[in-house]
């Protein structure tokens, strides 16, 4: 039994003496007991599982060199403890390990190294009062270590976080416009965990205020998470641009545009469809997943406004200048196409007789000289009746 020998009435002398011996006990015993807080640390934080002891060996030891030197001291730590403090910090966001699993391995370290004291003290027939004493000192330098080591690992994973967003971007941009060589895209996919013989849709996307970016990226497979990477997304020109080999099967609450599937190397035109398709479902004012070849002739009637202008002279002018009654006309015509030119529908939608939609629709083909009947005046008349109207006309 250890009695001990330390009294309220003993000097400060006295204790920084015994100190001193513990130390010089303990210092010898450093690396075993920085190989015992690395089993510990492998074995309890998950963050430390995919390292080596031979990588996580020479800071935890470093650490601990440094602890002992301030309880030698009972001073602050100085500028090159500090930077240990910082590098180690740096390391640890490096290796990918968590704040908290980091600020866990601390908690072991400073552990481990105060059994060590204890053991070595209760060997020396050193009192409580000399571990009491060589326990505070550590937790002093202790709390100083985990503060700096935080500090530098958040600055750190920013820094890692803001390269990482950059690159993919990048990335993204150089896949969808299909700029980069057959070597550097192996070499970037590779990078971000993608499959180079993977089959992926690209998407464009509205981002109105309010929309949730990150849930987003989600809901279309792109958002960071475990297990093999589905795609990438950036913002390009304030829309959120990528491709996923995972869609949504159900409804979103956003717009986004789809384009053909196709592998990494051959998305640049499959992507330029997704814009088409976004394009137009925004001009529809459709919502959730347009995919473009389900959109048919729609893409061209509303983007070709060569083909369009010289319609709308022709056949929207002429109803515009009849004022109202012009407006139920285009309207009718519009409800006819839609119901596939059945005249008993589209009474019934309109409320009113079978006889007057086929008035309207004579006087239709009166005032713009076009013939339901014909094959070419009926597809003009779809064509121009797709687009948004004109606020220029009128």
């Amino acid at each position: 039994m250890v009695v001990d020998i330390y009294s309220s009435a003993m000097g400060p002398a006295s204790l920084e003496v015994d100190l001193a011996i513990l130390i010089d006990a303990v210092r010898p015993q450093l690396p075993e007991t920085a190989d015992r807080a690395v089993a510990r640390m492998v074995a309890e934080a998950l963050s430390y599982r995919d390292h080596t002891v031979e990588e996580l060996r020479p800071v935890v030891l470093g650490n601990l060199v440094a602890g002992l030197a301030a309880a030698s001291h009972s001073e602050p730590a100085t500028p090159d403890q500090i930077e240990l403090f910082r590098e180690a910090g740096h390391t640890r966001a490096l290796q990918a390990v968590s704040v908290d699993d980091m600020l866990h391995g601390w908690r072991i370290g400073l552990d481990e190294l105060r059994a060590t004291a204890r053991r070595q003290a209760h060997e020396l027939g050193l009192g409580d009062s000399v571990v009491l004493a060589f326990t505070d000192r550590c937790l002093a330098w202790a709390d100083q270590g985990m503060l700096e080591s935080t500090a530098e690992h958040r600055r750190t994973e920013l820094d890692l976080a803001r390269r990482e967003q950059h690159l993919r971007g990048n990335l993204v941009r150089q896949i969808l416009i299909g700029t980069p060589s057959a070597g550097e895209l192996r070499i970037q996919a590779l990078a971000f965990g993608l499959d180079l013989a993977e089959l992926y849709v690209p998407f464009r996307v509205s981002v109105p205020s309010g929309l949730d970016v990150r849930a987003a990226e989600r809901q279309l497979g792109v958002a960071d998470s475990a297990g093999p990477r589905r795609g990438l997304a950036a913002l390009i020109d304030g829309d959120l641009a990528g491709f996923s080999c995972r869609l949504p099967r159900a409804d979103v609450d956003f717009v986004a545009g789809l384009g053909p599937a196709a592998t990494l190397d051959a998305l640049a035109h499959p992507y330029a469809l997704a814009s088409r398709a976004l394009d137009a479902a925004l001009r529809l004012g459709l919502s959730g997943l347009v995919d473009f070849d389900q959109l048919g002739l729609l893409p061209a009637a509303l983007s070709d406004d060569d083909v369009a202008r010289p319609l709308e002279e022709t056949i929207l002018r002429p109803l515009r200048r009849s004022g109202a009654a012009g407006d139920v006309i285009l309207e009718t015509v519009r409800r006819y196409l839609a119901n596939d030119r059945r005249l008993n529908q589209t009474a019934g939608e309109m409320h009113t007789h079978v006889n007057t939609i086929r008035n309207r629709l004579a006087r239709f083909e009166q005032l713009t000289g076009r013939d339901l009947h014909r094959t070419p005046d009926l597809v003009e008349t779809w064509w121009v009746l797709q687009r948004p109207p004109r606020q220029d006309m009128p």
